[in-house]
């Protein structure tokens, strides 16, 4: 046997006891795992990121005519959110008219229901609460 050349088990070993920058002992295959996990969390954070607005969110359950634009949509979440100073709204529905739109907007956790009348172009003309005070 050559004492020059690392034998298998010794390239095993080196690999089952290498280090990752912060200096701790782990195992390749942690060193893997952790590697693995970083890249979820980055992947995450670049999908959010990514996210026009992150205060605002769609539901895509809503019961919503295709033919209110999507500006109108998030205009009238845009108001609702500023007018209510609640961040969580969603979309419960979106009625199209040639005139005006009709959106409803659900604000926090229990989806109170708000109105807002937004033109097909965006511009918000009121919102206005649309549940019992």
């Amino acid at each position: 046997m050559d004492v020059d050349k690392p034998s298998a088990i010794d390239k095993m070993m080196r690999l089952e006891h290498s280090t990752n920058p912060f200096n701790f002992q782990i195992s390749g295959i942690e060193f893997m795992r952790l590697q693995i996990i970083t890249l979820a969390i980055a992947l995450v954070a670049l999908e959010l990121a990514a996210y026009d607005d992150a205060t605002v969110k769609d539901d895509n359950t809503a019961s919503q005519d295709s033919s209110v634009s999507g500006t109108a949509i998030s205009a009238c979440l845009n108001a609702v959110a500023s007018e209510t100073g609640e961040d969580n709204v969603s979309l419960l529905s979106s009625e199209f008219s040639d005139a005006n739109s009709l959106v409803i907007v659900g604000v926090g956790p229990q989806a109170a229901p708000w109105r807002c009348v937004v033109s097909n172009d965006g511009v918000v003309d009121g919102v206005s609460f649309d549940g019992e005070g």
